[in-house]
């Protein structure tokens, strides 16, 4: 959200860069089997990766990244470029597309977290 609303460059916000970061660092640690207590065989290639929490946390993520999108206080043309602030009159207010995006991100992490500790208390 803080990425989002620092700065956006042409049509980029800052704030897509977490959901992005967040996203290769889970594939990497589920491919590399880099966990605090790796598991015993490493993982197949399957489909049974969407039936744990982190990819629908990182679904949740990119989708209020994406919803939020317009709350940026500063603007650049380029990244080279010195940005500029945008007045409070011109930033676009909230659609209600928007709302139901984040309304549902808030659902699919909350539903996330649940299924995770249900995991961990049931193993």
């Amino acid at each position: 959200m803080l990425g989002n609303y620092i700065l956006r460059v042409d049509y980029f916000s800052y704030g897509y860069l977490v959901p992005i970061t967040w996203m290769t660092m889970y594939a990497v640690t589920l491919g590399t089997n880099s966990f605090n207590i790796p598991m015993e065989i490493k993982m197949a290639v399957s489909l049974d990766v969407f039936r744990r929490s982190g990819l629908w946390e990182l679904m949740a993520a990119s989708l209020f990244a994406v919803a939020i999108d317009t709350i940026s206080v500063n603007k650049s043309a380029s990244i080279s470029q010195e940005s500029k602030p945008i007045p409070k009159e011109e930033r676009p207010a909230f659609k209600t597309q928007q709302w139901l995006a984040i309304l549902v991100s808030i659902i699919l992490l909350a539903i996330a977290a649940f299924r995770e500790a249900f995991m961990i208390v049931h193993v």
